[in-house]
């Protein structure tokens, strides 16, 4: 009996950080939001956008192509600076399904008040906290995409 073949690994996942020197009003953050929402449904791109005073977390998720074309279009974004891939994978299948492009406000007063809240996203990031072990940067995303 031959041995089943390698998983194909059909999707991209790719995990950044970044900051702004600026902090975005929230009438901003909503149409970049609505416009992202839009854009990446139609490329079949899912992910999560974590964004708090000028510090940016998100993962991007679908076909390898449409993943690389959305994020390079963020590198060009003035918005953000010191971006830092923390993980880069292919992978079978996806965190995050149903999310076009899931938001959630860190400054949220019940989220401040749940308990095990964390002040992890009030600091600057300078991205390379994440290379030596991603793993606590896709177990925040999780925790947003499930909380």
């Amino acid at each position: 009996m031959d041995p089943a073949p390698p998983p194909s690994h059909t999707l991209l996942r790719l995990v950044y950080v970044s900051s702004s020197p600026q902090t975005m009003p929230e009438t901003e953050l909503v149409d970049l939001l609505d416009a992202s929402r839009k854009a990446n449904r139609s490329r079949g791109v899912t992910g999560l956008l974590l964004h708090k005073d000028g510090n940016w977390m998100q993962v991007l998720e679908g076909p390898p192509a449409q993943v690389r074309d959305v994020f390079s279009r963020i590198q060009r974004d003035p918005r953000h600076h010191d971006i830092t891939v923390v993980t880069e994978d292919a992978v079978d299948e996806r965190l995050f399904t149903e999310w076009s492009m899931g938001f959630r406000k860190l400054s949220d007063p019940a989220l401040l008040a749940r308990e095990g809240y964390s002040a992890f996203m009030n600091r600057a990031y300078d991205g390379h906290r994440f290379r030596p072990d991603p793993t606590g940067c896709l177990d925040i995303l999780r925790y947003f995409r499930d909380g």
